[in-house]
């Protein structure tokens, strides 16, 4: 979502940049990079359609690109004006090629609105400002009439801790599965004494 080029804008991101996974027309992010938030450079490409990401050329510093996931919002500032680089130029969407620690790169063909073998790259740079959670509304550059877009945004870089939970599933089962042992564990114990008394009669 770029809020400078309307609140209405929107991209669905698919993962992978294969032409089969752009012509689902949106964009695609690079599996080899960063996800939104992390540490690295969050890269993406899409088709230089009008309806894709053709608009990047339109983008200048200080603009504002939000990526929305299934529970977060995640905003990200341009620092850098549009450039046209060779398609050879791999360098782009390497981790510090934003210049900062969480940076963003979004990539379509040049020049734009033509098809076959372009050779030409336009590329904007990004860096990360800040994370909310949905739950807590939609930001105020996309809020529609009636709507407050009181979102805060928390800018200190850290990954929303309930982002980190799928890596933590293997510790979080094991911590239940010893508290269930240790619990019937104690039942018996606890119960022992009295099932031998009403078997003694």
């Amino acid at each position: 979502k770029v809020p400078s080029w309307s609140k209405q804008y929107r991209l669905p991101v698919w993962q992978g940049t294969a032409k089969t996974v752009l012509d689902k027309m949106g964009a695609g992010h690079y599996a080899s990079t960063a996800m939104p938030g992390q540490v690295g450079n969050s890269s993406y490409a899409g088709h230089n359609t009008y309806a894709d990401m053709a608009d990047i050329r339109l983008l200048k510093p200080g603009d504002v690109v939000y990526i929305e996931t299934a529970d977060y919002w995640y905003r990200y500032k341009v620092n850098s004006n549009p450039e046209i680089v060779d398609q050879t130029r791999t360098d782009v969407i390497e981790p510090d090629a934003a210049g900062v620690e969480r940076g963003l790169t979004l990539q379509t063909c040049w020049p734009i609105m033509t098809g076959g073998n372009v050779t030409h790259r336009m590329i904007v740079h990004g860096g990360f400002d800040g994370w909310a959670p949905k739950s807590d509304g939609v930001p105020a550059e996309l809020a529609k009439k009636g709507a407050d877009g009181a979102t805060k945004f928390i800018s200190n870089e850290q990954t929303p801790f309930f982002a980190k939970l799928k890596t933590l599933q293997p510790v979080i089962w094991g911590a239940l599965i010893a508290y269930a042992i240790i619990f019937i564990a104690a039942a018996i114990a606890w119960r022992w004494p009295l099932l031998r008394a009403i078997r003694e009669g």
